[in-house]
C-alpha cells in the first residue's frame, strides 16, 4: 500500500501542478497534519502503530513544506514574467513623438532696434501712405477710386429719385 502511494506522489511530483491544484493539495497536507498529533495523543504510547503514524506524519510534513515551497517558486516566476513584459510596455511608451513647440525665429547677425514713431513717419511717402505697398497694388488702388461712380450711397435710382424730389419739395 505505501509503495503504491509513494509511485503515485512521485508521479504527481513529475506532473506539473497547476496553482488550484497545488492551493488545494496544500489543504489536504494541513488537514492531515493537524489530525495525526491528535491521533497520536489518544493511542498509548506503546501502541505498535504509533511508529507508523510518526513516519507518515513526517512524511506529509515535508510534502507540505515542498509543495509550498514550489508555490512560492511558481509565484516568483510569475513575477518575473510580469516584471519583463512591464519592461517591454516601458519601451513602448518612451517612444513619444516630439512635442511641436512654436520656436521664435531669431535673425542672425545684428539686433535691430524697435521701431518708434518717427521711423514710421520716415517710412510714408508725401501722401502719407506707406512705402511698403507695392507699385501694382498701388495702381489697382487708384484704377478703383477713378471707376467706382459718385452715387455709390444710394442704394438703386429709385431711391435717388425719391431724395432729389424731397430736396425739391422742401426748398
Amino acid at each position: 500500500d505505501d509503495v503504491v502511494e509513494e509511485k503515485v506522489d512521485r508521479k504527481k511530483a513529475k506532473k506539473k501542478l497547476t496553482p488550484g491544484q497545488i492551493t488545494e493539495l496544500i489543504v489536504e497536507l494541513e488537514n492531515e497534519v493537524n489530525k495525526l498529533p491528535l491521533a497520536l495523543e489518544k493511542l498509548p504510547s506503546d501502541h505498535p502503530s504509533r511508529p507508523d503514524l510518526l513516519e507518515k506524519l513526517n512524511k506529509t510534513s515535508l510534502e507540505l513544506e515542498s509543495l509550498i515551497s514550489q508555490k512560492k517558486i511558481n509565484k516568483k516566476s510569475k513575477k518575473k514574467s510580469k516584471k519583463k513584459s512591464n519592461k517591454k510596455s516601458t519601451k513602448k511608451k518612451e517612444m513619444k513623438p516630439k512635442s511641436k513647440k512654436n520656436k521664435t525665429i531669431e535673425p542672425i547677425g545684428e539686433i535691430r532696434a524697435e521701431k518708434t514713431d518717427r521711423d514710421a513717419a520716415i517710412e510714408l511717402d508725401s501722401r502719407g501712405k506707406p512705402l511698403s505697398e507695392k507699385p501694382s497694388e498701388v495702381i489697382q488702388h487708384m484704377i478703383r477710386d477713378l471707376s467706382d461712380p459718385a452715387d455709390l450711397s444710394f442704394v438703386d435710382s429709385e431711391q435717388a429719385l425719391e431724395r432729389k424730389k424731397k430736396r425739391n419739395l422742401t426748398g
